[in-house]
């Protein structure tokens, strides 16, 4: 009975679970173990020769034959990724480089601009820049009718009077529009 079940065990197939990642699991486990075949072969003719029957393989496993240059390139670039960048041979074309797959992005500059008010965000400081300029003007005509915030679900508006002041609050949810009338300088938008 032991010797039965050492036996099924040895037929037994490994799980694609036990064995390592594919690189590119488009072309199958197969394709891979070739791969790594022909990295461990020794005479750099032999192992040129095998990856050139590899890329057939390839080329006849996956079937887009629109542009042959191009897709020759690819199928050598994806041969050398699977092969880690490890397999020494005479490429047809210049291949990727393991730099190149992977490259690292340039840094963003942040605007680091301190925010006086950063519950409300730099918007808002703006727009209230904005209505203080047009406050301090010598323009006594000038007239704020209605502050006004948008959402996509939400509008919040404030009718303003002559007498009182141009001075509003708002709970602000989400992104939105804030609309600003003036009777000079016209609607005024801003993106929040």
């Amino acid at each position: 009975m032991h010797f039965i079940a050492n036996r099924i065990q040895k037929i037994m197939l490994d799980y694609n679970t036990q064995t390592r990642q594919l690189a590119l699991p488009e072309y199958g486990r197969n394709i891979q173990q070739m791969v790594d075949f022909c990295v461990t072969i020794p005479d750099r003719e032999e192992r040129t020769r095998c990856a050139y029957t590899i890329i057939d393989v390839m080329r006849n496993l996956m079937t887009d034959n629109n542009n042959q240059d191009e897709n020759l390139k690819k199928y050598w670039d994806h041969l050398n990724i699977m092969a880690d960048f490890k397999l020494d041979i005479d490429f047809p074309y210049e291949v990727i480089s393991k730099e190149e797959l992977n490259p690292v992005p340039n840094r963003i500059p942040y605007n680091t601009t301190s925010i006086r008010y950063r519950h409300y965000g730099k918007n808002i400081e703006h727009m209230i820049n904005r209505v203080a300029e047009l406050e301090n003007s010598d323009d006594k005509e000038l007239l704020i009718s209605f502050i006004a915030h948008l959402t996509s679900d939400k509008v919040q508006f404030v009718k303003l009077y002559p007498e009182g002041n141009a001075e509003t609050r708002f709970q602000l949810r989400g992104r939105g529009y804030i609309y600003i009338y003036c009777n000079k300088h016209g609607l005024l938008k801003k993106k929040i």
